[in-house]
Order: structure tokens, then sequence, then C-alpha cells
């Protein structure tokens, strides 16, 4: 197997990982056993490097739609608000990820957990679009 190359990014260092192909959820396939490829995670997950962020996810609000607590949001900044998206809103001071929804003729921020109530954020002056979600990056065990 091919051992992680350093590669250039915007702080000069990025790390190049061996790509070994399609790992199939279902009926196994063979193996590979040689590698011509590497993957950066930087440059799969971020499309506009200059306006993205990420940040470490807090609370049980989006659990349901697979976004938990202690996973990380890679959040874009330069992508439009739109109804269904995971989007951070500064919020009284705090960062928020909700979806953006529609009830009636009025937007809202729903959780993705029953126990939280939707945020009618959308009258108050102080709330402030912080990005999209692009990427959640979780640990798995």
């Amino acid at each position: 197997m091919l051992p992680p190359t350093a590669i250039g990014s915007l702080d000069g260092f990025a790390l190049a990982i061996p790509y070994l192909g399609v790992a199939r959820a279902g009926f196994p396939s063979p193996a590979t056993d040689y590698v011509e490829q590497a993957v950066s995670l930087d440059k799969l997950i971020i499309r506009h490097p200059a306006s993205t962020y990420i940040c470490k996810v807090s609370g049980d609000r989006l659990r349901d739609a697979g976004i938990g607590d202690g996973d990380w949001a890679v959040v874009d900044r330069s992508l439009p608000f739109a109804l269904g998206r995971v989007a951070v809103i500064s919020y009284r001071g705090e960062l928020v990820l909700s979806k953006v929804v529609e009830h009636g003729h009025k937007l809202y921020y729903q959780s993705a957990n029953p126990l939280h109530p939707p945020l009618d954020v959308w009258c108050e002056e102080q709330v402030q679009l912080w990005g999209i979600v692009t990427h959640v990056v979780k640990r798995c065990f």
C-alpha cells in the first residue's frame, strides 16, 4: 500500500491518503493490492476553501438527520440559503445548527429531534446565516 504523501494546500500542507476504490456495503468484491491514486480529504470535501470552516457539533438537535454530539460540521459560507439544508446560524449570541424549513408562509429552523421545537428566528434582527453544512465528519468507534 502507498504511504500518505504531502501535497500543497492553503496552509502549505495537506495529507494525501491512498485511494483503494469502492468498498461495497453488500456482496464483497476482491480487494486491490495495488493503489495508483491518492485522495486529499480537504480537496474532496471543500469546494470553496476561502469561505469554508469547520465547527464541532454539541448537542442532539440534529440526531435524526445523522448529525450528533461530537461530530465535525464542514460549513461553506459562500453557498446560498436553501430550504431543507442544514445551516449554521448565529442566534442570541450562539452558533446553532438547524434545518431550514417553511410552514405556511413563515421560515423556521427545525431540529431533527422531536424533543426540540422549531426556532421562529426570522423575525429577530440578531439572526445571521453563517453558512450551509456540506459534510459531517464523525467518529465510528
